[in-house]
């Protein structure tokens, strides 16, 4: 079971979008045929059909806009940072509300960014937050060549 889940896991991994720089000449790795369809910094990110059937990403919708009640592990830290993933139409996006304890071990996040029927990554945030950063942060943060 652990070796199918790995090898699951490594065929998507290797399929992350990456994009190439400039100067190499190459294209970004986004559209039809890979994990990621579309890219864009404002709206974040849309996860093709596949993808989203083989990937663990589970999502909590939510009943009334502005707040979410979540579990601890549907945060992710980055940096000095912490945010959730946003699926809104299909488009995920980290967006970054203000967190307060909640009862049973669960966290209340607030923000202008969730409206009433938006969905909240509560599992595979590794997987997104990897996407992320490949997406998006990998040419800001520079990257070794």
């Amino acid at each position: 079971m652990f070796q199918r889940k790995f090898a699951v896991l490594v065929a998507i991994l290797t399929s992350f979008p990456t994009f190439a720089d400039e100067d190499e000449g190459g294209a970004p790795s986004v559209g039809p045929g890979f994990a990621v369809t579309e890219a864009t910094h404002e709206n974040g990110f849309r996860l093709s059909a596949k993808a989203e059937q083989t990937t663990s990403i589970r999502y909590v919708k939510c009943d009334r806009a502005g707040i979410v009640t979540v579990p601890s592990s549907a945060i992710a830290k980055f940096r000095d940072d912490s945010g959730i993933y946003r699926r809104r139409a299909g488009q995920i996006k980290r967006i970054e509300p203000e967190f307060a304890k909640a009862q049973g071990g669960l966290i209340e996040a607030r923000s202008k960014e969730i409206a009433l029927d938006d969905e909240i990554a509560v599992e595979g945030i590794a997987w997104l937050r990897v996407t992320e950063i490949s997406l998006f942060e990998e040419n800001e943060e520079g990257h070794g060549h």
